[in-house]
């Protein structure tokens, strides 16, 4: 959502696509969903986590202790986008510049009855 004119401006001479954007962090919003808790809400510090450990460290696979307590779940993510929207994302004080985004993605994963009842079911 474009915020005033300054905005519009500002992002018509952007090197990076939004969209681009938008589908690294809303993918990692999914991930987020199924490694927090999948009955408890996904933060904004929680899609930060994956998003980073992805980027920063370089690990696209987190584990994590099913309901049973003895199955381990292996969550695997891959984000590819082009090169002027990765070394965008990949700089963390980019990621101020695009709270809307973030806000979206963390609303759409926190209200979308068929993604918690699958986070849930897996």
């Amino acid at each position: 959502m474009i915020k005033n004119f300054k905005t519009f401006i500002t992002e018509q001479r952007a090197s990076f696509n939004r969209g681009d954007v938008a589908e690294a962090i809303f993918a990692s919003a999914v991930a987020a969903k199924f490694i927090v808790k999948p009955e408890a809400k996904v933060h904004r510090t929680d899609v930060e986590k994956v998003l980073s450990k992805l980027l920063f460290d370089q690990k696209d696979t987190t584990s994590r202790a099913d309901k049973d307590g003895t199955t381990i779940d292996r969550i695997k993510l891959f984000i590819k986008i082009p090169k002027k929207s990765f070394e965008f994302i990949h700089k963390k004080e980019n990621w101020k510049l695009v709270d809307d985004l973030w806000d979206s993605s963390l609303d759409k994963v926190n209200n979308d009855r068929s993604l918690h009842k699958y986070a849930r079911q897996f």
